[in-house]
């Protein structure tokens, strides 16, 4: 059975190194869009010795997540958009309660004229 490590996964789908591991945080398993589980734990052997252990994923299950993750980010911008736009009735926004205030405040202040001419200065 062939496995990918999530440096391979970088490698063979085109995207920096580091990006891979940043999925696998950011769309976990409570996620709408959940990186595939790891089928193993392997460990590679280097010039010095036997490296790290790596999670290992299937290739299959990796690209059909990578293949279906523009629509999930799409999905996920629309929800947080809509989330922050939401008006819940009765509230005001902010901006409104601040118009209504300035506009308390101008009608609070008088209006000062002057009725002596000015002269200019020579």
């Amino acid at each position: 059975m062939r496995v990918w490590t999530r440096r391979e996964t970088a490698e063979r789908l085109g995207v920096c190194q580091s990006l891979p591991n940043y999925w696998v945080k950011a769309w976990g398993p409570d996620s709408t869009h959940p990186f595939p589980q790891p089928v193993a734990r392997v460990q590679m052997r280097t010039l010095k010795g036997f490296g790290q252990r790596q999670d290992a994923y299937l290739p299959a299950e990796v690209r059909a997540w990578f293949a279906h993750l523009p629509a999930a980010k799409r999905d996920r911008r629309s929800k947080v958009m809509k989330a922050a736009f939401a008006r819940k009735a009765g509230v005001p926004i902010r901006f409104e309660n601040r118009i209504a205030e300035l506009e308390r405040e101008v009608a609070g202040l008088r209006v000062m004229t002057r009725r002596a001419s000015i002269a200019p200065l020579v």
